[in-house]
């Protein structure tokens, strides 16, 4: 009792069918393009288009940020003041570091 009928032994035999086995053996795991190269090079694109997309959005909000500061001389000085202690003549900067340390 074979597993195999003859035609599938002699279909399996078959010099095309082993060369095409053999051919997609190789190409689907020991080429450089295997299927898991394949995987990774998948994984990689879709972190770096979503990085992109990122990347797209802080842009956005910084050219938002950047029209607001050109249009408007308050919220230029209040940046200012907040992120680089700018002071205005006859003025004391404080700066309290506040530690949850305690």
């Amino acid at each position: 009792m074979s597993f195999f009928s003859p035609k599938m032994k002699s279909f399996f035999l078959n010099k095309y069918v082993i060369t095409i086995l053999i051919f997609l053996i190789i190409m689907l795991f020991f080429s450089h393009y295997n299927l898991i190269s394949r995987w990774k090079y998948d994984r990689k694109i879709n972190q770096l288009e979503t990085e992109i997309d990122e990347y797209k959005e802080e842009i956005k909000k910084n050219k938002k940020k950047i029209l607001e500061l050109k249009s408007d001389n308050d919220i230029l000085e209040r940046y200012g003041r907040e992120k680089f202690y700018f002071k205005k003549e006859n003025e004391d900067i404080y700066i309290i570091n506040e530690d949850d340390d305690e």
